[in-house]
């Protein structure tokens, strides 16, 4: 039932909110860099422009995976890929930086939503969405503490290409008010942006 999709959800941030306010803090990039551009995907055709995480609910619950208990966010990135491009051809990387300083990447199933206006041209724009899932597995309140949730940046993987190396990554566009789950979130004012390729 979607009501009860929404509260789980609201659940699983509620959970979450210290965590992932400790880890914007502390992250080490700039959180709300305005420096996006068009880069290459690495291991084939298209381009990505900019990434920012959605956690409003009914974002969450319309778009991730079906059946899927544990996501908590999804990750929108701005994309220009060919129009025929499939879920199944592609990956999301997630860039997260450990404790050491040294980043680990982490491959998820991509789902693609083709923007309404693209007149049947070989590429188009596409929201590539990717979930950020909760942690199962953990003993202790610590562990969490130590396996970061929010990742750096994020890329693309065309998966017919087996070398993995030289992925080209995006900075995530995180909520400049704090965290939905927290104390510290204000509405914001509304807005609008345009990407204009």
């Amino acid at each position: 039932n979607h009501v009860d999709k929404l509260k789980q959800i609201y659940k699983l941030q509620e959970d979450l909110a210290e965590v992932l306010l400790l880890e914007m803090q502390y992250m080490a990039r700039e959180m709300y860099s305005e420096d996006d551009r068009w880069i290459k995907v690495h291991s084939g055709p298209g381009h990505i422009y900019s990434a920012y995480l959605d956690i409003r609910p009914e974002i969450v619950v319309k778009y991730s995976v079906p059946g899927s208990r544990v996501t908590w966010g999804e990750i929108f990135i701005i994309a220009l890929l060919p129009t025929k491009t499939r879920d199944e051809e592609l990956s999301c990387v997630l860039k997260f930086e450990q404790s050491d300083r040294s980043t680990k990447n982490i491959y998820i199933p991509a789902r693609l939503k083709l923007l309404e206006d693209h007149w049947n041209l070989e590429y188009a724009a596409f929201y590539v969405i990717c979930d950020l899932k909760y942690p199962t597995g953990f003993n202790t309140a610590y562990d969490m503490y130590d396996n970061k949730q929010l990742p750096e940046s994020v890329g693309l993987h065309w998966k017919k290409v087996v070398n993995r190396r030289g992925t080209n990554f995006v900075d995530i566009h995180y909520p400049e008010q704090g965290w939905g789950g927290s104390p510290f979130y204000e509405e914001t004012e509304k807005g609008m942006a345009v990407c204009v390729p």
